[in-house]
């Protein structure tokens, strides 16, 4: 008799009579006020016909005499988010999902609401599930995507929003993850005539056709063309930034050299013969430094290749570098970050809130008045052949030459590309050789120092910087 009801009750509903369903469905529970699917179909016919509060009470009798049957939770979930109450319906789908996981359902609205919501991370696994089950769609691909930038997967994002790299949504998404992993300085380098006609002549004169060269720290690629195109017989080029290597290789594929370079993705550190490489290279080649030299990790990963990726008798280009440290005056230089008298007024208690403190500035300084305190004082020469992985710490007196005010400590350097061909960062930008893509390291003073001539001050050298002691 039950059956007979519920199967009339069902008829009723997919033909629209939605009151002969409601009378099915009572009659039913009439009997049985403990069926607990009769309470499901109850509360899905209330909700067609209108009586939401009548329905969410049925699908909640339904729970309560069998809280193991996910439809339950899914269904009234689905009432709690036309209400629309967000908080109680991911409790039901989420509840839906534990008791049956492989029910595919509850996961599309969940998804919608985990990403109004903004939670991400628990997001990320059920557009994951929905994607294995063949529910992908360019929807779901751009809510995964930016779930996976929100929480710093940017090479997951990136890989996701470029399947549908044609909506206009997923091109804001990947412009937001170019800015943060594609930084502006490697299209000064790109353009730096100094610096990249320097490393090809110094190429052309080692490289011969039986030569293998490392190149570490691919960037564009500009350098590992540089060595294919002198001639060399292999070229492997390695850079940690997944969106660098894949455009690397696009670029040496254009430019008709995919046969000799190779694009290895990852830190040069985790390089292994014969795993990575067939054998150890007859060159190393790198650009992997900083305004301050060491700040990229250029001795460490000189001194790690030196001993393990490169012959005894190998090349590195560059060969070795000499950092110039000099007292700074530059008022308006300072000012750009730090506060002191204005109108009359003290206002250096704002320094305490600032961003910029312990700041180190990274730029030409000759885009600003300035003058140097000091002579130039040169740290120990850097033999890329020979030298630590670390700069080793170590304090100088300076002498001021003249009266004024320190600012800061202004750093720059002298690059060896082998004994006879250099470039510097020196703040000159007449200099023949100047190179301008890296501009000067100044640490800045949040408190400035005046001076006199004649004076010495102490500097203390690291190998993260430099600081008045």
């Amino acid at each position: 008799m039950i059956k007979n009801l519920m199967d009339w009750g069902l008829k009723c509903l997919e033909r629209g009579d939605v009151r002969g369903a409601l009378n099915s469905f009572q009659q039913a529970l009439w009997l049985d006020p403990h069926y607990a699917e009769g309470y499901l179909f109850l509360g899905l016919a209330q909700q067609k016909n209108g009586e939401q509060e009548l329905a969410l009470q049925s699908l909640s009798r339904a729970i309560s005499l069998n809280p193991r049957d996910a439809r339950f939770y899914f269904y009234r979930g689905e009432l709690y988010r036309q209400q629309p109450n967000h908080l109680l319906a991911i409790t039901d789908y989420r509840q839906a999902i534990a008791l049956k996981p492989d029910w595919i359902e509850p996961y599309s609205p969940l998804a919608e609401l985990l990403f109004q919501a903004g939670s991400f991370a628990e997001l990320i696994p059920i557009l994951e599930a929905l994607e294995r089950a063949g529910a992908g769609s360019d929807t779901l691909y751009f809510q995964l995507g930016v779930a996976y930038r929100c929480t710093n997967q940017m090479e997951l994002a990136r890989q996701t929003l470029e399947r549908i790299a044609h909506l206009p949504s997923a091109q804001l998404e990947l412009k937001e993850i170019y800015r943060h992993k594609v930084m502006d300085w490697h299209f000064w380098m790109m353009n730096d005539a100094v610096r990249n006609n320097a490393y090809d002549q110094a190429l052309r004169q080692v490289v011969t056709g039986d030569t293998t060269v490392l190149d570490i720290g691919t960037g564009s690629g500009l350098l590992a063309l540089q060595a294919a195109r002198a001639g060399a017989k292999q070229v492997f080029t390695c850079e940690m930034e997944p969106i660098i290597a894949d455009m690397a290789e696009k670029i040496i594929m254009r430019n008709g050299y995919s046969q000799v370079i190779k694009v290895i993705r990852g830190d040069s550190v985790q390089l292994e013969i014969p795993r990575d490489i067939p054998e150890r290279a007859d060159i190393l080649v790198t650009e992997t430094f900083g305004a301050w030299l060491p700040a990229e990790g250029a001795l460490q990963t000189i001194y790690h290749a030196r001993h393990h990726l490169l012959k005894p008798e190998g090349v590195i280009i560059p060969c070795a570098g000499v950092i110039y440290i000099a007292l700074l005056e530059s008022g308006e230089l300072h000012g750009r970050y730090f506060a002191g008298y204005s109108s009359g007024f003290d206002l250096s208690w704002f320094n305490q809130i600032s961003p910029y403190r312990d700041y180190k500035f990274i730029g030409q300084i000759s885009q600003h008045p300035y003058r140097l305190l000091s002579d130039p004082v040169p740290l120990p020469r850097l033999d890329f052949y020979h030298c630590p992985p670390q700069l080793p710490t170590l304090n100088l007196e300076v002498a001021v030459t003249a009266e004024g005010v320190i600012h800061g400590i202004c750093a720059w350097f002298d690059l060896w590309l082998n004994d006879h061909l250099m470039i510097t960062t020196h703040p000159d930008r007449s200099l023949a050789h100047h190179a301008p893509c890296w501009g000067q390291w100044v640490q800045l003073l949040e408190e400035p120092v005046a001076v006199t001539a004649g004076e010495l001050r102490e500097i203390q050298i690291t190998h993260d910087g430099c600081r008045l002691v």
